[in-house]
Parts: C-alpha cells; sequence; structure tokens
C-alpha cells in the first residue's frame, strides 16, 4: 500500500466507485483523461484490478439455495467408520474442511466427536491441516475445544476427532438470550483468557469471528477452528490459500496486506468482535459495499464510535460512551 494523503485517498475511492462496475476497456479509456498523481493512479489500479479477482473472497454472496445445497455436500456417508468412529451427519463444512458428528465405535463406553476431515478438493492443503492438529495436541483449555484423536481416513484423507461442542455462535447467543450489557462482557472476557492461553502457548489464532467462538449449553465460550493458526516464532506471512479462509470484517490490517502477523492480530480480531457484541453490527459492514472498498476503509480509516453505531443488541449507547468506546477503539 502507497501511503496517501486522506484527501488523495478520497479521491481515489470517489474514482473508484465510478469506475469499478464499467467494462475493463471503458475502464482503461476513462483512467486515460484522469489528472491523477502518479501514486493516487497506481493505488486506483491496484483497486480496480482487485475488483476484478475471482479468489474466494471475490465471488458475490451464494443464495439461499446454494447455501443449502453446498451444506448439504457430504462426502462420507452416515454409518461411514473413520478411525474408530461412527459418522453420524455432516455439521459445517469451511474453507478447507468438512465437519461430522460422530461417535466412538466401543460398547465399553460412548464418547461423542466433532470429526474433522479435509474436504477432496482441498488435498493441497494437507500442510495446513496437519499443523492444525500439531497447534491443538499442545492447547488444553476449558475455553478451547480439545484434540480427541487424529489419523488417516480410509480414503487416505488426514482427520482429527476434536471435543463436540453442542452450541451456537457467541452473537446468535447473546440475541436469542437478549443478553445484558455485564453478560456480553463476561463471555467476552472468557474468549480473552482462551485467546491469551494459546498466546502464552505461542500460537496465534488468525480467525477468530464469532462463527468460530460457540457458546455451550452451560452458558461458556468455547473456541474452534485453528485451521489457520501459526505460531508466534514464524514468520506469519500468509500464503493467498490462508489469507482466502478468514473473514474480511474481522481480519486485521497486516492480514489483508499479507503482512506478518502478531498477537496484535488476534487483539484486533478481538476489538471487532466486541465492537459486534455490544452494538449488533460490525465496524466495516455496508450495504451493497464491495470488497476492495471494505478492505481499503480497514486499512486507512477507523470505524464510527460504538456508542454512536446503531445495531440491535439492545445495549444503550450511554453505556458504551468512555471506557467501552476508548477499549473497543484501541
Amino acid at each position: 500500500m502507497v501511503d496517501l494523503t486522506s484527501e488523495q485517498w478520497t479521491l481515489v475511492q470517489k474514482h473508484f466507485d465510478a469506475l469499478v462496475s464499467l467494462p475493463s476497456p471503458e475502464q482503461t479509456k476513462r483512467i486515460a483523461k484522469l489528472n491523477l498523481a502518479p501514486d493516487s493512479l497506481r493505488e486506483l489500479q491496484s483497486l480496480l484490478e482487485a475488483s476484478a479477482l475471482t479468489g474466494l473472497l471475490d465471488h458475490e454472496a451464494p443464495t439461499l439455495a446454494e447455501e443449502k445445497a453446498s451444506a448439504d455436500y457430504s462426502s462420507l456417508s452416515a454409518g461411514t467408520v473413520v478411525g474408530g468412529f461412527i459418522i453420524e451427519r455432516l455439521i459445517g463444512r469451511g474453507g478447507m474442511g468438512e465437519v461430522y458428528s460422530a461417535h466412538r465405535d466401543k460398547r465399553d463406553f460412548e464418547q461423542h466427536v466433532a470429526l474433522k476431515l479435509l474436504r477432496p478438493e482441498a488435498a493441497g492443503q494437507a500442510n495446513l491441516f496437519d499443523r492444525e492438529r500439531r497447534l491443538l495436541a499442545g492447547l488444553e483449555h476449558p475455553g478451547i475445544a480439545r484434540l480427541i484423536d487424529g489419523g488417516i481416513a480410509p480414503d487416505g484423507r488426514l482427520y482429527m476427532a476434536m471435543e463436540y461442542v453442542d452450541g451456537v455462535p457467541i452473537t446468535d447467543w447473546c440475541q436469542t438470550h437478549q443478553a445484558n450489557l455485564a453478560t456480553r462482557l463476561k463471555l467476552f472476557k472468557e474468549i480473552c483468557e482462551a485467546v491469551s492461553y494459546a498466546h502464552s502457548r505461542l500460537i496465534i489464532h488468525r480467525d477468530l469471528k464469532p462463527s468460530n467462538i460457540l457458546v455451550d449449553g452451560n452458558g461458556h465460550v468455547r473456541l474452534l477452528d485453528f485451521g489457520v493458526a501459526t505460531l508466534a516464532d514464524d514468520s506469519g506471512v500468509w500464503s493467498a490459500a490462508t489469507q482466502a479462509m478468514v473473514t474480511p470484517d474481522y481480519a486485521a490490517p497486516e492480514q489483508l496486506a499479507s503482512e506478518a502477523s502478531t498477537v496484535g492480530t488476534d487483539v484486533y480480531a478481538l476489538g471487532s468482535m466486541l465492537f459486534e457484541l455490544l452494538t449488533g453490527k460490525g465496524p466495516w459492514k455496508r450495504a451493497n459495499e464491495s470488497l476492495p472498498s471494505i478492505m481499503r476503509r480497514i486499512l486507512q480509516e477507523d470505524p464510527a464510535l460504538p456508542s454512536l453505531t446503531t445495531g440491535d443488541s439492545g445495549v444503550a449507547a450511554r453505556f458504551l460512551k468512555g471506557d467501552l468506546d476508548a477499549v473497543i477503539m484501541k
């Protein structure tokens, strides 16, 4: 990213919004007529090029029918045995894996697990999957779903059996239970304790978001999915594949710029989630806004104060003014 002034960025954004929906030949014609400084011109062209990409983050949101079709797809049928666990049903699909509800194939004791396997089309990400298993093997904390077993499935795919967490994403739980401010802050404190524990083991999660943080039946949070985690002493620089797996709403600027991750990367995501937990609305979401525009704002701007953000959390703005505004914005 070049270091443009706020006035230059405003001008670049204005031209980008006017050009982004035009065909490439028309964009080229109009760009040739613009009177922009070289740095501003390069940044405009970079944003337009990014908007034309067709990576995992660049597709339009799927329709409800498409989402259902994707969720219904399963590479394993009920009753299949993987590593001594009997598959029951598919419960989720992610960037490189699919997760099944399964139980231990033994009569002497019962054990319900979430069995995660690489998706067949994600065979090239086996190194990331194996890395997640090794990182989880070193974590033992009540706020983190623990690893139970792992191995190779009959079809050659890597798998891991994890503690099954019967819960819902933290934002959904708070909305359903109409959680008050004290309850939301209590849950967030539990998230921070789990993340702090991972950091104490030199592990950076790098993909903290509500769907990876469930609230169980006892009202406690459980942290999931270390699929793109890294060790703090690694370079932390993302490949295109790992960058495409994260959610921009919670990604730190250094992630979007493909720079090294630090514990601060997770702290940034925690701030974004606290913003959403207390306001009912993410700090960056705007209706009908393109991904490049969102990324530009994350890299160059500050979000509005939480106390000035209108959402559906039920937490009155007057409780956010002052300390909570300052903590979240920090």
